[in-house]
This record gives C-alpha cells, structure tokens and sequence, in this order.
C-alpha cells in the first residue's frame, strides 16, 4: 500500500537496483533493465547515469551491461 509520501520515481529507482541484486556479475543490458521496471529506455538512462553519479553501478566496458559496485556494501 502506498503512502501520501511515496514518490514513483524514488520507487522505480529502488525498484531497478533491486533488479540489479540479480545478476551482480553478468549484470543486465538497459533494455532488459527498462522492462523489468516497466520504464522507458530513455528513464533507465537517466536512472543508470544517476546511480552512476553515485557511483551504485557501473557499466561493464566489454559487454555494456550494468551492474551494481561495491559501494552498497561497504
């Protein structure tokens, strides 16, 4: 049940990194991150450069997946 102070935004993000918890060494290609959070490929853009900025994930240079670094852990 969603409270008067739920954010849809806030929530797609949380959505996404816990998405991500699924694969953290192959990761996932942000078409099929954006159907797993039922968003555009244009928000999991802006999402994965926000969580970038983070620096909560990272895309993986030889294959151009996305997956979940270090920092949530620590």
């Amino acid at each position: 049940m969603a409270g008067k102070y739920t954010c849809a935004p806030q929530q797609r993000l949380i959505k996404l990194v816990l998405h991500l918890f699924g694969d953290v060494v192959a990761g996932f290609s942000p078409t099929e991150l954006a159907k797993a959070v039922g968003a555009s490929a244009a928000t999991i853009t802006r999402d994965l450069d926000n969580l970038e900025t983070a620096g909560i994930v990272r895309m993986k240079e030889q294959t151009g997946r996305w997956v979940l670094t270090q920092r949530l852990p620590q």
